[in-house]
């Protein structure tokens, strides 16, 4: 399953930080259901919260992989049961 999270959807400094290239480190956190990322000078900030979509996303049976840039993330979930 392909999620596409567009640029127009982060918020604040997050959105800024991915127009300019600045967020590096981007990754999906289970225990905060959310995207966490970090900008120059801060260590790890969350950018996008799964939880105000009405999104839950577990590790129990996936993995993924994530490309991110200035138009948005794009993350590649793969079923782990098959």
């Amino acid at each position: 399953m392909t999620i596409h999270i567009p640029i127009n959807e982060f918020k604040g400094k997050a959105k800024k930080a991915l127009k300019s290239n600045m967020v590096r480190n981007v990754s999906i956190d289970y225990a905060t259901n959310a995207l966490h990322g970090s900008f120059p000078g801060n260590d790890d900030v969350i950018i996008f919260k799964f939880d105000e979509y009405g999104f839950f996303n577990q590790n129990k049976y996936n993995t993924y992989s994530l490309s991110y840039g200035e138009a948005g993330v794009i993350i590649d979930l793969k079923n782990g049961k098959q």
